[in-house]
């Protein structure tokens, strides 16, 4: 030190004090930089969620619709109230043959509370007035009904692997009442692969579109495996519309959704920060 004499001793000390001066500000620069970037990122995820939603909203709501029709009608009723009746029988099945062709997926089903009898129909199988199958109480493949129809108290949304049609679904189970009771079950489905495909896989880079019910089980999601196939239980009668921006390290952080309106979320992830939006409606 008694070697830098007067000049040395005035730049080290100036240099210190920058360096020292230089760390807040640092500090002070890095959570400016941080909060931009967390507040477009929120911005993003949250007006994401909000397209997706409507563009999800579209046809789900298209076809709830034809299936409360098809569950509150009248013919519907009658003949579940007899089904050996052959008049009401016929009358029924050339009805729900034009909701057939008005559903997106071109298939309909309905469940008789009083026969267990599952009545379905598409487009490519032969048309049957047959029962396709009897469903059962003690068979685990049957608890999605049992447990619609005990929980529900109009409609749900529940994705399930048919074993006995050999399809895979996003179904729309809608409730059918005659005076007060639950006398069946009618609706639609969506061949899950299309409508992942058409609304749920999203081409840029860095979102996660996703569908939860209330107890944040996954409804629909870009990776199959993900999903929880036969999740009805009945509780949950809101569904939730989430995107998730994340790092793009690519690692996954669970999060639940269960709030009744558009909400950002964000949350330490894998050590990184990420910003969720989700969208829930009844």
């Amino acid at each position: 030190m008694a070697m830098l004499g007067l000049r040395g001793k005035s730049l080290l000390a100036l240099l210190l004090a920058c360096l020292i001066a230089l760390v807040p500000a640092a500090l002070i620069g890095w959570q400016v930089v941080d909060s931009i970037r967390t507040h477009f990122g929120e911005a993003f995820a949250r007006n994401t969620t909000l397209l997706q939603r409507e563009k999800i909203f579209a046809p789900l709501s298209r076809e709830l619709a034809l299936s409360l029709r098809l569950a509150d009608s009248e013919v519907t009723r009658q003949w579940l109230r007899d089904e050996a009746d052959v008049a009401k029988r016929e009358l029924f099945f050339r009805e729900a043959e034009g909701y057939r062709r008005d559903f997106r997926d071109h298939s309909y089903f309905l469940i008789s509370n009083r026969t267990h009898a599952y009545y379905f129909n598409d487009g490519k199988s032969p048309h049957t007035e047959s029962a396709r199958y009897l469903l059962r109480a003690d068979k685990a493949d049957d608890g999605w009904y049992f447990n619609t129809l005990r929980d529900t108290a109009t409609f749900n949304i529940n994705v399930n692997h048919d074993r006995q049609l050999k399809v895979t679904k996003a179904w729309i189970n809608v409730i059918v009442h005659e005076n007060g009771q639950k006398v069946g079950l009618a609706g639609t489905g969506l061949e899950l692969t299309t409508f992942l495909d058409d609304f749920i896989r999203s081409r840029e880079a860095g979102i996660t579109p996703m569908i939860l019910n209330r107890q944040g089980a996954i409804q629909a999601h870009p990776d199959p495996r993900l999903i929880a196939l036969d999740s009805a239980s009945g509780k949950g009668r809101a569904a939730c519309s989430s995107s998730w921006a994340t790092p793009r390290s690519g690692r996954r952080c669970g999060w639940r959704c269960g709030r009744p309106s558009p909400v950002p979320a964000r949350s330490p992830c894998c050590g990184r920060r990420w910003a969720a939006s989700s969208s829930c409606w009844r």
